[in-house]
């Protein structure tokens, strides 16, 4: 009896504060990233935020340094990705990818970084998050978390 009248305090509670949750908000947000530059380009999730493989750090496992990867042609945008509404940073790698002939050789993300789109999303943003490629920033392994990047338009 005294077990289930705690549970029943405990979730009543739970009912009227939520805890910080919010009933009917996603577990995760949106983001989306539009190229607008002449080039195309490589981008690369990242599993730090500066983006960067630990120094001496095996090529055969730079797969667990960048997780998802695709590139971009000039003006395409990319399909939804899932980032984290928390303000945990979501940081994407923007590469030069390698030139024509030599696509079969592997990106060396150190030579080829272009600059990073650090997304954080410090509070569920309904209309999701969306960084133009134009406007990368220099990798950094420090982001604010309370700081929407990019930041809101308008």
């Amino acid at each position: 009896m005294r077990v289930s009248v705690g549970l029943g305090v405990c979730m009543a509670i739970i009912g009227l504060t939520g805890c910080g949750y919010q009933l009917g908000t996603p577990d995760v947000g949106t983001a989306r990233i539009l190229n607008d530059t002449s080039h195309s380009v490589l981008l690369w999730q990242c599993g730090a935020n500066d983006c960067r493989k630990p120094r001496s750090f095996p090529q055969r496992y730079l797969d667990d340094t960048f997780y998802d990867k695709f590139e971009l042609a000039p003006g395409e945008e990319s399909g939804p990705l899932n980032i984290a509404d928390d303000g945990v940073p979501n940081p994407y790698l923007v590469l030069r990818p390698n030139p024509a002939g030599m696509e079969d050789q592997p990106v060396d993300p150190d030579k080829q970084r272009i600059g990073c789109l650090p997304f954080v999303m410090p509070h569920y943003v309904k209309e999701g998050l969306v960084a133009r490629v134009s406007e990368r920033v220099p990798c950094q392994s420090s982001l604010d978390e309370d700081v929407q990047w990019p930041p809101p338009r308008g």
